[in-house]
């Protein structure tokens, strides 16, 4: 991915994840694509819907990252891991 797209992408990620909800009927292309990345990357561990645990209890529910952590860190965070990485 080209510097230039990374933050909006990863911007349209975070954003997509943070206002996730079981209905995904309506949802841009943006917002479909920031789901299945954070799925991907993020949800062996951390919780990534509007509601419900962790699967990893030492790893907060993506939805509060930003509570903790500046979101910038938390985008940085998700475009240097691959979605193997555990």
């Amino acid at each position: 991915m080209t510097k230039g797209l990374r933050f909006p992408v990863l911007a349209g990620v975070l954003g997509a994840a943070l206002l996730a909800t079981s209905a995904h009927a309506g949802q841009s292309r943006q917002e479909a694509q920031g789901r299945a990345v954070v799925q991907a990357r993020c949800a062996a561990c951390h919780a990534v819907t509007k509601t419900g645990e962790s699967p990893n209890p030492a790893a907060p529910p993506f939805r509060r990252l930003h509570e903790t952590y500046p979101v910038a860190d938390v985008i940085s965070a998700i475009s240097r891991y691959p979605a193997s990485w555990k």
